[in-house]
């Protein structure tokens, strides 16, 4: 009796706290929350454009694709403009033009065909002088293109971590979707169980007052009640979660409301094997891609470290006025055309060390592409034997349902006519409850479980 009142409190609290969120989200509903059906397909789509990590990732790709055009235009000439102001003290400015009249008047004397004004102040007191400078990389060692490699092979890479991305958001879409779907079965499950408890709960009380069935006999089904009861509040609350779970991983807002489409198809075996299904794996899977995106550009940035230690040719050309004390640029105009050498003599070891950690960097990521590799033939192997492993238990669960449903069956005739117990016909309907629980269970880790080998091969089935 104890026990039967203390699973009666336990519903009644649990139900006010469901009764509780339900009112939270029927309040939801009432502040802009859609409503309508979705199918997993629509509900994949959904996230692909409003998942808020899948955006990150785009805008990751469109980054190393300004990466590259910026390695190609890094490749022209650079073109400076220098403007530059001085301003000098009167005492600078006199010794610096202290022989411009002899020289003009030197002009005067012996050269009369010639300007005086040729001979220009050495100073002024406010100086501003412009240059444009033109700077064309012939030869750096072997740089540019290696920036350029390292660029697009970073673009590679992006990209196929978009694409691992993009398959990680549809597995999660399809496990909170499949969650949604099995707590809805549950609930449905749990309220078929409940009311039958109801049921028999009445039919107990009238038998008794007939002095039919003993008090005992009621006491035991209201436990059951309380029971089915609580059984109800947690398949509800679970519900709830997993329906706030997909509306997460689809980016939607918590207060949207839908209805879910049931999953199509039954549960099959695989048709490929474990070696085909990891050679598929390692084809298409884009971990793989992305890492061996990774060990080519690190190839190019070896290269880069090379550089270093090659000589840098360019070419030089520089166009500009005289400095004098006006901004016009009306001064005298002077060019200059070079091409420039330089070679790395001594840099305190820095580039020997910088080559160094690029090889030792690029052994690093072979060493880890290998083990990627390895590791997920070992994620195709699990994932290929927790489906078969789900088909063999769902084929067992079914079993089970059959089973129960025929034994409840047979007890209820029994119990009809006084031949079974009270406790055997309880005992037969927690059997049947329980069996087509475990089913569901089954079906839906089947689902879940083809969803992850899917995406251990990279999606290339």
């Amino acid at each position: 009796m104890r026990r039967a009142v203390s699973v009666l409190i336990t519903s009644v609290l649990t139900a006010f706290v469901v009764i509780n969120l339900s009112a939270g989200r029927s309040d939801g509903q009432a502040h802009g929350g859609a409503s309508g059906t979705i199918s997993l397909q629509k509900a994949i789509r959904t996230a692909l454009r409003h998942n808020p990590e899948l955006s990150a990732a785009r805008h990751d790709l469109e980054a190393a694709s300004w990466r590259v055009r910026k390695s190609y235009l890094d490749l022209l000439p650079k073109v400076d403009m220098d403007f530059g102001y001085t301003r000098l003290d009167n005492a600078t400015v006199r010794r610096a033009n202290i022989f411009v009249p002899v020289g003009r008047e030197l002009v005067r004397q012996f050269a009369p065909d010639q300007d005086p004004d040729d001979i220009r102040p050495g100073a002024w007191e406010d100086n501003y002088g412009t240059t444009i400078t033109v700077v064309q990389p012939i030869y750096n060692g072997g740089a540019g293109w290696a920036s350029v490699s390292l660029a697009q092979a970073m673009e590679v890479a992006s990209r196929h971590s978009l694409e691992e991305t993009r398959q990680d958001v549809i597995l999660r879409t399809k496990r909170a979707y499949f969650d949604v779907l099995k707590a809805q079965e549950m609930v449905a499950l749990m309220r078929e169980a409940l009311k039958s408890t109801q049921e028999h709960l009445e039919s107990a009380r009238k038998m008794l007052k007939a002095g039919m069935r003993s008090r005992a006999d009621v006491l035991r089904w209201e436990v059951k009640l309380a029971g089915d009861e609580c059984n109800l509040v947690r398949a509800e609350n679970a519900l709830a979660i997993a329906r706030a779970a997909l509306k997460e991983v689809m980016g939607v807002s918590f207060e949207t409301e839908f209805d879910l489409v049931p999953v199509g198809g039954g549960a099959a075996e695989l048709e490929e094997s474990l070696k085909e299904l990891i050679d598929t794996a390692l084809r298409f899977h884009p971990g793989i891609k992305a890492m061996e995106a990774n060990v080519d550009a690190q190839r190019a940035g070896v290269k880069l470290a090379w550089a270093g230690f090659q000589p840098k040719i360019n070419f030089v050309y520089s166009y500009g006025w005289e400095r004098n004390n006006t901004l016009a640029l009306d001064g005298y105009t002077n060019w200059s055309a070079a091409v420039t050498v330089s070679f790395p003599i001594f840099h305190s070891f820095s580039e020997y060390a910088n080559l160094r950690k690029a090889r030792s960097d690029l052994k690093r990521l072979e060493a880890m592409k290998e083990s990627l590799k390895r590791g997920i033939a070992v994620q195709v192997t699990g994932a290929s034997l927790k489906v078969r492993s789900a088909l063999h238990r769902l084929k067992i669960a079914q079993k089970g349902v059959d089973y129960a449903e025929e034994n409840l069956k047979v007890v209820t005739n029994k119990y009809k006519v006084g031949v079974a117990s009270n406790m055997d016909f309880i005992d037969a309907q927690v059997a049947y409850t329980q069996a087509k629980a475990d089913r569901i269970n089954a079906l839906y880790d089947y689902y879940i479980a083809k969803a992850e080998l899917e995406r251990a091969i990279g999606g290339g089935r």
